[in-house]
């Protein structure tokens, strides 16, 4: 009933195995995408890549062309990013996708018990709960939020799937009964994104599709020149402190892609594109 469509470069590889492995707790099908670049042109390490693709060989893995001279023209900074969800939702079957970047990790089992005593077949569209952390997993801020995305694969469309505003935007352009903030009381799902040490927040920062907005790599710095706050410079938010949950995890590097990596070429990518546009279906 449910395809988890996972966004994943090498600098989140800490994350993906507990991603992984609480999304299989209420997944029919996983697909990970991920490009062959960042997104600011600088190589991607795709041994890495692979020997996460080698550890989980029931996970289908996708990689797509990154293109530094935009071979679609000029786009938003959103647009990388929209790119792996719409080749992921490109690639899946279920009835229901939800939307996932790596570092957005569920509570596998009770998201499941859950999900089967919501009603969600009167949904077209949640927002799900999320709580947020800096700097460390034991910080975590007292706003909730609600990023991760589930959405009924009919209702889905193209424009949506690219909208500069992302997940958000996808959400505010479907028409029909939604919701946001499901399980504020106790969210499913925590969101790592900022959990890292100065020199993880930096190739952060350095190699993401929105390193132009601010001027990240200094607020970055005066973060690491003293004590954390209990405020962090993305939101503002306001902290607390609790036990963690977060587990990262190593991987080791191999040279090849295994067979579970579907490798697709800008011919590949334009076709499929195409395809969405017009609402063709699937043309591979």
């Amino acid at each position: 009933m449910v395809a988890t469509v996972i966004n994943f470069s090498s600098n989140e590889a800490p994350f993906l195995t507990q991603c992984v492995e609480e999304a299989l707790f209420f997944s029919d099908q996983i697909v990970v995408c991920f490009a062959d670049h960042f997104f600011d042109g600088t190589p991607e390490n795709l041994p890495l890549i692979y020997g996460v693709a080698k550890a989980h060989p029931k996970i289908s893995f996708i990689q797509y062309p990154f293109s530094k001279e935009n071979f679609y023209g000029s786009h938003p900074p959103s647009f990388w990013h929209n790119m792996g969800r719409m080749l992921g939702y490109h690639f899946t079957q279920e009835e229901y996708v939800l939307f996932l970047d790596v570092d957005e990790i569920a509570e596998g089992a009770r998201f499941a018990k859950w999900l089967k005593s919501f009603p969600i077949l009167d949904y077209e569209a949640l927002r799900l709960a999320n709580y947020w952390y800096f700097r460390e997993a034991k910080y975590r801020a007292k706003t909730i939020e609600d990023t991760p995305l589930l959405v009924r694969r009919e209702v889905i469309d193209y424009e949506g799937l690219m909208h500069e505003k992302e997940r958000a935007g996808l959400y505010h352009m479907l028409e029909g009964k939604k919701a946001r903030l499901v399980g504020e009381e106790a969210p499913f799902f925590h969101h790592y994104s900022w959990v890292r040490s100065k020199e993880q927040m930096q190739r952060k920062v350095r190699s993401w599709g929105h390193r132009s907005e601010r001027d990240w790599e200094h607020l970055v710095e005066e973060e690491f020149g003293r004590a954390f706050s209990g405020r962090d410079f993305v939101h503002g938010y306001e902290f607390e402190e609790v036990k963690p949950k977060l587990v990262p995890c190593q991987y080791n590097s191999v040279e090849q892609p295994p067979e579970n990596v579907k490798i697709l070429t800008t011919r590949d990518v334009h076709k499929i594109d195409l395809g969405l546009s017009f609402a063709l279906g699937g043309m591979l």
